[in-house]
């Protein structure tokens, strides 16, 4: 209409504003744009994974889903308005470590077991193995040719993006995640955009993540971790001990929802057959050689290798004289002198703080 010359009254032609409009803002060039261009307009998106997030509420209400059932891995701090970790979040984590958070979540309807909580990871991503599993419908994928980058510069391409519902510690995010057909040690990895979605924060020291909700501060951990804080191996399903035999430390653990028909059957069982448990090292006396025997098959010529002896911290070394003394004790062990031959011990801590006491046998494998 303004070319047309209709509405010329409102129009201002100054020549000398038009031609100074250039160098009176400081315009800034833009290079390179990674961005794809999206015609679907924020208020409608926003629309739509209000609906999805509404749709998925109103089937896990019908369908009476239980959020502590399924999830069962997370603990409210009531009152609490600010993130922090102490010493009271070690609690069950087993020191050192260098174990990265890997949690169960909610990816829509399915319940989603070895989910990496990546901060070094820019997206979400789901591998082959979970969602074959899903059976996704075409109509649900999305195209996404965007490459992915990965740690050592590898490029992938993915078969498509999908969003869906992500719920975690009872809050539920619409998710973007990208299908990658390859294999990997995890069924999904969500990255830094989940983690900023969410609010959270995490400490893989204390193996956990939080973040704030109306209630308190909402701390979610590993689910090899849901039994800190109490006494017995970490698990998922929770344990009860019960004795199987004539002495009161000859134990072992059931799980604690079991009806009481199966419970009385089962510890029946484990009685009639505890002398398949060990419970000291004397339970072990080993194979009869008649049955099996182990010989070291080392080629003809070989030279012996005699490793010069290693020193080890005295910390150390105490528990290896306490573990070695423990072994010839219950006899499964014996000295015996080795004039040709000589490895020395390997300390490998454990998880629990105990040692596992090795032999070095590199230069007995090449033999």
């Amino acid at each position: 209409m303004i070319e047309e010359g209709k509405l010329q009254q409102y129009v201002k032609n100054s020549p000398a504003q038009v031609n100074t409009l250039e160098n009176t803002l400081d315009l800034r060039e833009i290079r390179v744009s990674h961005a794809r261009v999206n015609t679907t307009s924020r208020k409608a998106q926003e629309n739509a994974t209000r609906l999805k997030l509404r749709h998925i509420n109103d089937w896990r209400v019908s369908n009476k889903v239980d959020y502590a059932s399924l999830i069962g891995t997370e603990t409210l701090e009531e009152g609490k308005n600010e993130i922090s970790f102490s010493n009271a979040d070690l609690s069950g984590v087993y020191q050192p470590h260098n174990d990265a958070i890997v949690i169960l979540a909610l990816n829509g309807m399915y319940k989603v077991r070895r989910v990496l909580v990546d901060t070094g990871s820019s997206i979400s991503v789901i591998f082959s193995g979970a969602y074959s599993s899903m059976n996704l419908t075409e109509r649900q994928v999305e195209a996404y040719d965007n490459p992915i980058i990965g740690f050592s510069g590898e490029t992938m391409t993915a078969i498509g993006r999908i969003n869906l519902p992500t719920m975690v510690g009872g809050r539920t995010v619409m998710q973007y995640f990208s299908l990658l057909d390859c294999r990997a040690p995890y069924n999904a990895i969500l990255g830094r955009d989940w983690i900023h979605a969410m609010e959270a924060v995490t400490s893989t020291v204390h193996q956990c993540l939080k973040f704030i909700t109306p209630a308190g501060v909402m701390k979610c951990f590993p689910t090899s971790y849901q039994g800190r804080g109490k006494e017995g191996p970490p698990t998922i399903e929770e344990l009860v001990e019960v004795q199987i035999g004539d002495q009161k430390e000859q134990t072992t653990f059931i799980e604690a929802e079991l009806s009481l028909g199966e419970s009385e059957s089962l510890i029946t069982l484990l009685k009639n057959n505890k002398d398949v448990f060990a419970w000291s090292l004397r339970d072990m006396p080993g194979i009869d050689p008649d049955i099996a025997c182990h010989r070291l098959n080392i080629s003809e010529g070989f030279k012996p290798v005699r490793q010069k002896p290693r020193k080890m911290a005295p910390e150390r070394k105490a528990k290896v004289a306490e573990e070695i003394d423990r072994m010839l004790e219950a006899r499964i062990i014996r000295p015996f002198k080795y004039p040709e031959w000589l490895a020395n011990i390997v300390a490998v801590p454990k998880k629990n703080g105990k040692i596992r006491v090795c032999i070095d046998f590199t230069n007995l494998n090449e033999a």
